[in-house]
């Protein structure tokens, strides 16, 4: 799943919303977060990433972030996200 732009409380709802749908109900072995197009994430995005990523634990699904903004690295750590689970793919 590929997020764009800047996230708000609105689309952070969209966003749990799918990746609760994913993680329960598809069961991949792992689920890709591709965050490399947005350029903000506020407290309540953190929020639900964070929750999906222990969701996918429960469930046996890796969630892995790919790209996501530098400043929210630093949050997504501090609501609990593993440093593992953060990955730089994208080039320049």
């Amino acid at each position: 799943m590929c997020p764009r732009g800047d996230l708000n409380a609105v689309s952070a709802l969209r966003l749990r919303q799918v990746l609760v749908q994913a993680i329960r109900h598809l069961r991949p072995s792992r689920l890709i977060v591709d965050l490399r197009g947005v350029s903000e994430l506020d407290a309540v995005d953190v929020g639900a990433i964070a929750a999906a990523c222990e969701l996918g634990d429960s469930y046996q699904v890796g969630v892995f972030l790919d790209d996501a903004p530098f400043r929210a690295v630093t949050d997504l750590a501090a609501a609990g996200v593993p440093h593992q689970r953060l990955r730089r793919r994208s080039q320049g």
